[in-house]
């Protein structure tokens, strides 16, 4: 079986059904496409190369219709809220779109230096590939091992079985307390955030929360209140094998 992997940026965006189409025409038998997620390097350019939400709907339109004329199949990873396409779900019948996460579970990573990651987005160290045992942070694994990485606001959702409410690993932020001795911090991504503020806003949607701002950026001014009562942060972008 031919597979095709594509990586859409907002770069490539516009050249997606033309680019599809020379796959298919060159023989893949299925397809794989993903978007574009800031993570390590890629924080630098993340403003030139994420996809808006437009466009993440049209990438799907796009490659169901470009597998439908073909009678091809495919699928889009890096999951997504199932309550984000939940009503049009039904449109996508030749593209299997991701819900749930695949790290921990049926694969992960090891980069350049032997360092095992969790997911290839993740700037966690969770082991070396010469290190006995492997895994070393195996609090940290078990999260994504045992789906223990739900928001609050997800928790009594119907449909909580189906989705692991979006992508674990993007914009990780870490916290730390000037009276808290610990060097672990507190970690919160963008699914976390979300969900905090969903909270404190009393609304049971945290979507547009998870869905909005730039990827690992704190604005000045939650920096400055955050910074009155103690607190700073720290992105998790780094080099790779550091």
């Amino acid at each position: 079986m031919n597979e095709e992997f594509l990586s859409l940026t907002n770069i490539n965006y516009h050249e997606l059904r033309k680019t599809l189409s020379y796959a298919l025409i060159a023989g893949a038998d299925s397809l794989l496409l993903n978007r574009f997620l800031a993570g390590g390097r890629g924080i630098s350019y993340q403003d030139e190369l994420s996809l808006s939400h437009d466009q993440i709907r049209g990438m799907l339109d796009t490659a169901e219709d470009t597998l439908a004329k073909t009678g091809r199949k495919g699928g889009a990873g890096t999951e997504i809220p199932f309550c984000v396409l939940k009503k049009y779900t039904h449109l996508y019948k030749h593209l299997n779109i991701g819900f749930l996460c695949a790290a921990a579970k049926r694969f992960f990573v090891v980069d350049p230096c032997g360092i095992i990651r969790a997911c290839n987005h993740s700037p966690r160290k969770t082991g070396h590939i010469f290190s006995e045992p492997l895994i070393d942070d195996v609090d940290y694994w078990n999260i994504f091992a045992g789906g223990n990485y739900i928001p609050q606001v997800c928790s009594h959702c119907t449909d909580i079985s189906i989705c692991d409410c979006g992508f674990r690993e993007a914009a990780n932020i870490t916290w730390y307390h000037k009276d808290d001795q610990s060097e672990n911090g507190y970690r919160r991504s963008f699914r976390s955030a979300g969900s905090h503020i969903a909270v404190m806003e009393g609304k049971d949607k945290y979507t547009k929360w998870y869905c909005s701002g730039p990827y690992e950026t704190i604005s000045e001014y939650i920096a400055q209140k955050m910074a009155s009562k103690g607190w700073r942060y720290e992105p998790d972008g780094e080099d790779p094998c550091l």
